[in-house]
């Protein structure tokens, strides 16, 4: 049996896959009849995207998994992106999410705090970047987006996203 192409991409958000997250560019552009080469299938990303209302606008993407230091991305394109999920077809992209203390790349951060399992989120980093975009259950819901860059690495960019989240579930009902 095959996995759906749901179910990779929760697999691959949960996880942070950068593997399979080039692969599926590559297969966007296939199915979209192209040769399956990255160039095309990010620029498929980028036209569906904005086709679906998602503001690209200074979005760049070099490749499908992040480390080209060419790519760009906004806060605002990757809250549209997560806004998807409220459309039919596309509520992976909230539900392949990591939780915080339970799964994926959150599965031992927030453990014992007031982001356990409220937290969902898909985290990147790179050498000098950093990013989180994701929801926090409660009263309200928040649903944020986290970008930053400099010369920093890991313990910055984590302790930078740990004071942000812990802002986010200050004060939460629900």
């Amino acid at each position: 049996l095959s996995a759906t192409v749901s179910e990779i991409v929760a697999a691959m958000l949960r996880a942070s896959d950068n593997y399979a997250a080039e692969m599926l560019v590559k297969e966007i552009d296939r199915q979209a009849g192209g040769p399956g080469l990255t160039v095309s299938g990010t620029a498929r990303v980028l036209e569906e995207n904005a086709r679906l209302g998602v503001n690209v606008e200074g979005v760049r993407m070099n490749d499908g998994w992040g480390p080209d230091t060419g790519n760009r991305a906004t806060c605002r394109a990757l809250l549209g992106s997560l806004n998807l999920s409220r459309q039919p077809g596309f509520s992976v992209l909230d539900s392949g999410l990591a939780i915080a203390g339970h799964t994926g790349t959150l599965s031992r951060r927030y453990v014992g705090s007031p982001a356990e399992i409220r937290l969902a989120a898909k985290t990147g980093w790179i050498n000098g970047a950093a990013a989180m975009v994701g929801r926090i259950a409660g009263q309200p819901v928040r649903r944020f987006a986290l970008l930053f860059n400099g010369s920093f690495g890991w313990p910055t960019a984590q302790a930078t996203q740990d004071r942000i989240v812990s802002l986010l579930t200050s004060n939460l009902t629900g």
